[in-house]
């Protein structure tokens, strides 16, 4: 899958593990590299869905985009690059080839 940022320092920030521990911490820097280790090696969002994390979509203010746990209530947000459609008008995860990695937050 490619993977883009939505900007220079949280690509910077993510860049490599030391990078990821020094801007989240050693235990959300370790969730994150399994986070990224499972992005990089999926074809598309489906491979990710079944995955543990709790791959799931938001709503609300955060419609539009995708979460996965990382510890504690902070999660590693995402969007679809394009957001290709079933009947339903749900996300085709099957679809999606391209993320844009937003950050880590805590929403809740």
């Amino acid at each position: 899958m490619d993977v883009f940022f939505c900007d220079s320092k949280f690509e910077s920030q993510m860049s490599t593990s030391k990078a990821r521990r020094k801007a989240f911490g050693a235990e959300r820097a370790k969730k994150l590299d399994i986070r990224r280790a499972q992005i990089d090696a999926a074809d598309t969002l489906a491979d990710l869905r079944n995955l543990p994390g709790r791959w799931h979509e938001l709503t609300g203010d955060w419609a539009g985009h995708l979460a996965v746990s990382l510890d504690g209530p902070y999660r590693l947000i995402l969007a679809p690059t394009t957001r290709p459609e079933l009947p339903d008008g749900s996300l085709d995860w099957g679809a999606v080839t391209a993320v844009v990695l937003v950050g880590v937050v805590d929403y809740h």
